[in-house]
């Protein structure tokens, strides 16, 4: 990551250009991918003396625009440190997105109820009969065993085989009008598990 410092109508000494580097090479821990920081140190004519230094900066990372950030205080160091604290804050709250992000997207898979309110088992393969991969994936789904036995007998055993199917375009082919209304089950739960995987 480089973080690049400019002045802007002041002379931008050595140590403010350091404590600048080291203040804003902080940010790295929060996001590894950062490409670089663009700050630019101001000074501006203003009746209240409290906000004459000006701290704006652009994170960039991947090459692309991902935060812009501006304060204002009294000493350029104040405006330096105020600022560096709200990117961490923004940078720490986008991971936690991201993060709550991808845990919602993960596909919930909830057991079958009874009657009584107490969670039902699936029923047990029959004897030395053993479910298929793609059969306790699809199954998780709610896509019928009519369907997912169809798939077995035409040669298709695995998810990936299913996802080569796909996008090949030939799955509604291969299911036909007689399964067509699994088809957007299938489908759905070939999307979730390319989510999760």
């Amino acid at each position: 990551m480089r973080v690049v410092v400019k002045g802007k109508n002041l002379v931008l000494t050595e140590p403010l250009e350091r404590y600048a580097l080291e203040k804003f090479g902080r940010l790295i821990r929060y996001r590894p991918r950062l490409d670089r920081i663009v700050v630019e140190l101001s000074l501006e004519a203003t009746r209240g003396v409290e906000d004459h230094f000006i701290v704006d900066a652009n994170v960039l990372e991947d090459g692309a625009f991902l935060l812009r950030g501006s304060r204002r205080a009294a000493t350029m160091q104040v405006a330096i440190d105020e600022l560096v604290e709200v990117l961490e804050r923004q940078l720490h709250e986008l991971k936690d997105r991201q993060e709550s992000s991808r845990r919602l997207t993960a596909p919930v898979v909830e057991a079958p109820m009874t009657a009584a309110g107490s969670e039902k088992a699936p029923p047990p393969p029959e004897a030395g009969e053993i479910p298929s991969p793609l059969a306790r994936m699809l199954s998780l789904y709610d896509v019928n065993e009519e369907a997912i036995e169809y798939l077995e007998k035409c040669g298709v055993l695995t998810v990936a085989q299913l996802r080569d199917i796909r996008e090949d375009g030939r799955l509604a082919e291969l299911l036909g009008p007689l399964f067509r209304h699994q088809l957007r089950k299938i489908e759905h739960a070939l999307d979730l598990m390319r989510e999760v995987g």
